[in-house]
């Protein structure tokens, strides 16, 4: 056996395990590094994998380059501190005031920024968590969560499941307040069986990957339940503003943020927290910049001490035969299907996400990530490809 990572490399034990846990995002950055261009690389990469906006970005740009007037001298230097500037401050408390419609308003005392969500998520997590205690989120989830949560701050991330062995699933399940209550029941019992500590649980609304809301009611049930064992409520609102009206689900669940909510009586206010960024209603995820919006005081100030140093689909891709025999005979044959789609669809330009990355109940029913928001024209090549891809398995030969 030849040297470990961390006696080869000199690094720590902590950052050889990182090494091991970033395959991740070393097959992200070999898909950026070939973008598809029509012209200067018709045969890049389509990423249709992340979670970005492309649908505004001359909007956007021109905004930039036209509605601001930057001293960029005044930018040069440590400023007014690392957590964000008065103005800035400001700016976003009546952002909030204006857009999550509060219940109480917010002050720009309750606010500080980081360099990004992920960033605030991991932040967060050393400021409440210590080593190897939980945090639940409902599944599927977004996959930066396990690297956020358990890279650096050593926290563990605890997938909450809605497969009940007595009622078929739906991801239907994922949003009904009874359904998450018995969800969130078994997975704090589950990992406290297992030695995990839970401290706090994080709710995506709008949800990421299935771009649906919750209803008040299923947000209420969370946060009783985040009350009864004493957790906190970390609400992740960075798609807050991307709710549209589809005319197609006219009586679809809008978006209710949790700072809009009554919820004196159900869980204290210094247990609730909701986090906001850049990324997504202002399509800029290159635009690092996290949001904590928080009433604990206590909390503010570790994460101030620290900070010192839809737009996608859920579909299944596989022919529904493959599934319901693999269901009856449980075998590699579905991974196997999905990995070489996958692999495929790399060679011919397209990246998609396997749903397992995103902890998807039924990983083995064929559910994949694909997000839609580049231009049509891009969008009609994309699905050429992945139309030749699905073609070039040969289901019949394989299965």
């Amino acid at each position: 056996m030849g040297p470990s990572i961390e006696t080869q490399a000199g690094l720590s034990l902590r950052g050889a395990e990182n090494v091991v846990r970033n395959e991740y995002w070393r097959d992200i950055r070999k898909l950026l590094a070939v973008p598809y261009d029509k012209i200067d690389n018709p045969n890049g990469i389509i990423n249709l994998g992340l979670a970005e906006n492309y649908l505004m970005h001359t909007e956007i740009s021109d905004r930039l380059k036209t509605g601001f007037n930057v001293d960029l001298s005044a930018h040069l230097t440590y400023g007014q501190g690392p957590v964000g500037s008065p103005r800035l401050l400001k700016a976003l408390a009546n952002f909030f005031n204006t857009n999550f419609d509060p219940i109480r308003p917010v002050s720009q005392n309750e606010i500080l920024v980081t360099s990004g969500v992920a960033a605030l998520i991991d932040t967060l997590t050393w400021c409440i968590c210590d080593d190897n205690e939980g945090i639940l989120i409902p599944q599927p989830l977004y996959v930066g969560f396990e690297i956020d949560i358990q890279m650096r701050s050593r926290g563990q991330m605890i997938p909450v499941s809605f497969l009940e062995p007595d009622r078929e699933y739906s991801v239907d399940h994922t949003f009904e307040p009874e359904a998450n209550r018995r969800a969130f029941e078994r997975a704090y019992k589950e990992g406290t069986e297992k030695g995990i500590k839970v401290r706090a649980v994080i709710l995506l609304n709008p949800h990421n990957p299935l771009g649906r809301c919750y209803s008040p009611e299923t947000i209420k049930e969370v946060a009783r339940f985040c009350d009864k064992y004493d957790l906190h409520l970390i609400c992740d609102e960075i798609y807050a503003n991307s709710v549209f009206v589809n005319p197609d689900e006219l009586h679809a669940q809008q978006f209710t943020s949790a700072l809009s909510m009554n919820l004196d009586g159900i869980i204290s206010q210094s247990r609730i927290h909701i986090m906001y960024g850049m990324s997504k209603d202002f399509c800029a995820n290159g635009l690092r910049l996290g949001v904590l919006q928080t009433r604990n005081k206590d909390l503010l100030e570790a994460v101030a001490s620290i900070n010192n140093a839809a737009f996608y689909l859920w579909i299944r891709l596989f022919p529904a035969r493959i599934v319901e025999a693999d269901a009856l005979t449980p075998s590699p044959n579905v991974s196997n299907i999905k990995r070489l789609l996958v692999d495929t669809c790399k060679r011919n330009g397209l990246s998609i996400k396997d749903g397992a990355h995103y902890f998807a109940e039924e990983p083995e029913n064929g559910w994949f990530r694909v997000t839609f928001t580049v231009s049509n024209a891009v969008l009609e090549v994309a699905m050429e490809r992945l139309v030749k891809s699905l073609d070039d398995l040969e289901w019949l030969e394989l299965f």
